[in-house]
């Protein structure tokens, strides 16, 4: 089955976003994919400083280098992370329990369900 990812942002005007893969992924690569979309999404928005939470502990310490990244697959989406990371005047990343995470698998499940990219809405 595709996997999918979700971003939130409720600054700058707010944006929520779900996507799903048109191939099949890992878990992971969802994440990747929900990060760099979010982040393309707030630096379309003029954001300048970013806070991300994440429920994936190992996306997020590969972000902080705590981690390397050991799959070339990741390690591709990682690059393109950290490239626009760099985009920001200040960014950090911070572990939130899936728990409070319930937007952000409403979103997911909402791509899984329709099986499309369902692009940034207000």
């Amino acid at each position: 089955m595709p996997s999918s990812s979700s971003v939130r942002i409720p600054s700058a005007g707010g944006c929520d976003a779900s996507t799903t893969t048109a191939t099949w992924c890992t878990n992971n690569e969802a994440e990747y994919g929900g990060l760099i979309a979010g982040l393309r999404c707030a630096l379309s928005l003029g954001v300048r400083y970013i806070v991300v939470q994440g429920d994936s502990q190992l996306i997020l310490r590969q972000l902080d280098g705590s981690y390397r990244v050991k799959s070339r697959t990741l390690l591709t989406h990682y690059n393109e992370a950290m490239s626009l990371v760099r985009e920001f005047e200040s960014f950090e990343a911070c572990h939130i329990e899936r728990s409070r995470n319930s937007r952000a698998d409403e979103l997911a499940n909402l791509a899984m369900d329709s099986r499309t990219s369902m692009g940034f809405t207000k």
